[in-house]
């Protein structure tokens, strides 16, 4: 058998590499064009970010806080308003309170002196039993006791002895001359008077001086 040469069949091969050899390197093609979606990406990262889509502008937030701050202040105004009228109500509620608790005491004192007289004549008849002593000391000190419970309460006894004549809290049952007083003046009370506070329970009935002339009395 016959041995083939080294190069035999390859002369064409070696002729087609040493042409692109004096050829030189190939040059690039151009490159590929990046997706649209990366090109619009690459160029916001250069020029600066840009709003998002549906974001408002500044003008618009300046509106809406405008709007969020006239808001505020209209629901403080009414804040405010129900703040007054609850205050207006609370007041009005104390002062009707204690008109009604003044008008009660009022009522109840008024309806209490006829019962406080009656123990004044039981001990004015007491004084006159010699051996009603015990009996009449423990009056007394039930009377007292009831008296310190109506002033403090603001009961006062209205004055009369030597007061001049005040219709608003004295009633004249008698008119009687004396030359040792004035005209008008309270000379004897019937039955005393009692206030509370600047309220008149009852007018003390008294009989006043008059001029020199015959005594007159009134029913």
């Amino acid at each position: 058998m016959t041995a083939v040469p080294d190069g035999f069949g390859q002369p064409e091969a070696a002729a087609t590499a040493s042409e692109g050899a004096r050829d030189g390197p190939a040059e690039p093609g151009p490159p590929e064009s990046a997706p649209a979606g990366e090109a619009g990406t690459a160029g916001t990262a250069a020029g600066g970010a840009a709003p998002e889509a549906g974001e408002p502008a500044a003008g618009d937030w300046l509106a809406e806080t405008e709007k969020l701050q006239a808001e505020k202040d209209r629901y403080l105004q009414m804040a405010q308003r129900i703040q007054a009228d609850f205050d207006n109500y609370r007041k009005r509620a104390q002062r009707e309170a204690a008109n009604q608790k003044r008008d009660a005491l009022r009522g109840f004192l008024q309806d209490f002196l006829g019962a406080f007289d009656d123990l004044d004549r039981v001990l004015a008849e007491a004084a006159k039993e010699p051996g009603a002593a015990v009996f009449r000391q423990g009056a007394a000190m039930a009377r007292d006791n009831l008296w310190r419970a109506m002033a403090r309460a603001g009961v006062a006894e209205i004055e009369t002895r030597d007061a001049p004549f005040d219709p608003r809290f004295h009633e004249a049952i008698a008119a009687v001359p004396s030359p040792a007083h004035p005209a008008g003046t309270v000379l004897e009370t019937f039955q005393p008077g009692y206030r509370l506070d600047d309220f008149v329970l009852r007018a003390a009935r008294v009989s006043v001086s008059a001029a020199a002339g015959p005594e007159t009395t009134e029913s």
